[in-house]
């Protein structure tokens, strides 16, 4: 199947005719642009290990093409894929990098804004800056709860607390539907 025979999600119809956009024109006009509107949001990741995780999916996935969102920290990685892609292969490919790396957790976030995957470190509680993610290691429980407690105040953001391998993270994360 070739970008001819692409057909948009409803959700990216409606956002085109929101915003002008024609994408039939864009198709035959502008190939690449059209591929980044047709996008999906594949996994949310650290800088510092894009490059694998583009090579090992292009491995996997050879058809598809793999963008980025700019921006710092984290990066969200979108993929346009013919066909679309296996989420399950997808999923061990991930799950793979994070077995290769102590210290990344992959994790499949179901929320009012739909699935995502996370292949992310663990962001050092003083380096936190107020987003979503997992913050940690604390080495212990209450630890983890009262910085939790005191974060989520100063920014409207929910946390919960788990422990993994011995030590406690703090799992951050925003439960509005914006």
């Amino acid at each position: 199947m070739g970008i001819a025979d692409h057909s948009p999600s409803e959700e990216v119809l409606k956002r085109a005719r929101g915003e002008g956009i024609d994408l039939e024109e864009l198709r035959s006009t502008d190939p690449q642009k059209y591929r980044i509107i047709n996008s999906v949001p594949l996994a949310v990741v650290n800088v510092e290990y894009l490059e694998q995780i583009a090579e090992e999916l292009h491995k996997a996935f050879p058809e598809t093409e793999i963008f980025q969102i700019p921006g710092k920290y984290p990066k969200v990685v979108r993929l346009f894929s013919f066909p679309l892609v296996d989420v399950a292969k997808l999923d061990s490919v991930l799950a793979s990098i994070a077995g290769q790396h102590g210290d990344l957790f992959f994790r499949i976030i179901q929320d009012v804004r739909g699935e995502r995957r996370e292949l992310q470190r663990a962001i050092d509680p003083a380096e936190w800056q107020g987003i979503e993610g997992l913050v940690g290691p604390f080495s212990e429980e209450h630890a983890a709860e009262e910085w939790g407690s005191k974060s989520s105040q100063s920014t409207g953001l929910e946390s919960d607390v788990f422990q993994l391998r011995g030590t406690w993270f703090c799992d951050v994360f925003d439960l509005s539907e914006t």
